[in-house]
């Protein structure tokens, strides 16, 4: 969910009214998402975890409106972590090995671990 602000000058100016649209951009093409609703100068979107969106918003006056849009581009956090960093064996004995690595740079949440080991070799 990404929440703004749309701030107009100096405080809240009811006779002002605001017409917004938002984007989805990292489809390839742009998709309109839709219209939304301006509640006291702020808005809130639902968006897709990781996925791109533009924001554009008007302001209309009595019979006026901007003719060029207040524009932003937002970067919805994903909700999957990046792979660990750093990932080495630090020590080999007979019968296991010692792993180190750093965390992901956007853990995005608590984190768990899963070690999967095995065989490589073929008989």
């Amino acid at each position: 969910l990404l929440r703004m602000k749309i701030s107009g000058g100096t405080g809240h100016d009811p006779t002002l009214k605001y017409v917004t649209r938002y984007d989805r951009l990292d489809l390839g093409v742009p998709v309109e998402i839709g219209h939304i609703k301006v509640v006291n100068n702020k808005v809130s979107l639902s968006v897709v975890p990781g996925g791109l969106f533009r924001v554009k918003v008007w302001i209309i006056s009595g019979q006026n409106i901007s003719s060029a849009p207040n524009e932003t581009t937002y970067r919805a956090k994903s909700s999957v972590p990046t792979k660990p960093r750093n990932l080495t064996i630090t020590r080999v004995c007979k019968d296991g090995v010692e792993l180190n690595w750093m965390p992901p740079r956007e853990p995005n949440g608590e984190l768990h671990y899963i070690i999967q080991y095995g065989s490589n070799t073929t008989n």
